[in-house]
């Protein structure tokens, strides 16, 4: 498209939507070493995304693991939005036949 102030052909993204998907798991790779790094010391982690971040894959991963728990975290926000919890946080409780923490991902001013 074009810029149609100065007439000029819009700069393009020179990165496409798979790039944006692996620069995201990349950050989400991260967030979760640091948190193993930090709170599992002398526990037994294992981590792995083979399943997808999907409700089901959450839920399938725990079974075919036999976890004793599911941590998963949700975006903590004002207002009643903190009451309602994103739809695959949702799923993963109503559908778990172990124990769920949700640890509220606080966001940064």
């Amino acid at each position: 498209g074009a810029d149609n102030l100065m007439g000029m052909p819009l700069p393009t993204a020179d990165y496409n939507d798979v790039t944006v998907m692996d620069i995201q798991r990349e950050h989400a790779d991260n967030i979760i070493h640091h948190v193993i790094e930090k709170y599992g010391k002398g526990l037994e982690i294992t981590h792995f995304n083979e399943f997808g971040s999907t409700a089901d894959g959450i839920l399938n991963c725990s079974e075919e693991f036999k976890a004793d728990l599911i941590v998963i975290g949700t975006h903590s926000r004002t207002g009643i939005d903190r009451l309602l919890m994103g739809s695959v946080a949702e799923k993963v409780i109503r559908n778990a036949k172990i124990p769920v923490m949700v640890v509220p991902l606080g966001e940064k001013d």
